[in-house]
């Protein structure tokens, strides 16, 4: 990967936790940054669109190794994909079980 895209992929994670931390402060009730609401969940958004284009970049590098025959690159495709299930499947899991817990508390 790239240096440009490590920094890339580096500022928006940087960005986004810091979006993400004052979105948390602005939503709570008595809040100084109730006048910034939309603006750090459009913040939050752009942030989001960014880091999926990210992702679409190094997905279409990978492709492009495997096109071209680099040694090791579908074993690093195996990997990323591994790894991806290995998060997904979690969040999506705690995602069920809270929708769950929120439409039985009525």
């Amino acid at each position: 990967m790239s240096l440009t895209l490590r920094l890339s992929l580096l500022l928006a994670v940087l960005m986004g936790g810091a979006f993400l931390a004052l979105l948390s402060q602005a939503s709570e009730s008595e809040s100084r940054l109730d006048g910034f609401f939309s603006w750090l969940l459009t913040a939050n958004i752009f942030v989001v669109g960014a880091m999926a284009v990210l992702a679409v970049l190094v997905i279409v590098r990978a492709v492009r190794r495997v096109r071209n025959k680099v040694f090791g690159s579908r074993l690093m495709i195996r990997l990323a994909l591994a790894f991806a299930v290995m998060g997904i499947v979690p969040v999506v899991l705690v995602s069920l079980a809270s929708v769950q817990f929120l439409a039985r508390s009525d």
